[in-house]
């Protein structure tokens, strides 16, 4: 009867043991998700020239920069020089689309910006390469 007492206490923890490391398990798996999504979080937040927003100002790698206003008017100024050049933003083919062009010297298409990136021709931009990286300031 003793033995059997003992083997059913025996039994019963192993169902005990298992219920412990499930919850240290639970526990590490709710820091390792909080933690990573503090970690999202602050990168969401750090600036960049794709949120959303067409308008405002922007600084290209090489240190050019570009002003898109609401009224489509835009600036440019490139890096080393004084002249500020004024310009126009237009749309993509259709308002809805997720890029604009900046106009430069008669050409309505010079610049191509989407997703924080300035392209040369519209080919560039479908690839992703060469790819010139905004920053907005």
């Amino acid at each position: 009867m003793i033995g059997t007492v003992a083997l059913f206490n025996k039994m019963c923890a192993v169902p005990i043991f298992f219920k412990k490391v499930e919850k240290e398990m639970a526990k590490r798996l709710i820091k390792t998700l909080l933690i990573a999504g503090v970690a999202v979080a602050v990168m969401s937040c750090s600036k960049s020239a794709d949120d959303g927003k067409v308008t405002g100002k922007f600084v290209d790698e090489f240190g050019n920069k570009f002003e898109l206003r609401e009224d489509h008017t835009a600036t440019i100024q490139f890096d080393g020089q004084d002249k500020v050049n004024e310009t126009r933003w237009h749309d993509g083919e259709h308002s809805d689309t997720s890029y604009v062009t900046i106009e430069y010297n008669g050409d309505t298409t010079y610049f191509y910006m989407s997703h924080g990136k300035l392209y040369r021709s519209k080919d560039s931009m479908k690839i992703g390469s060469p790819a010139v990286e905004l920053k907005r300031e």
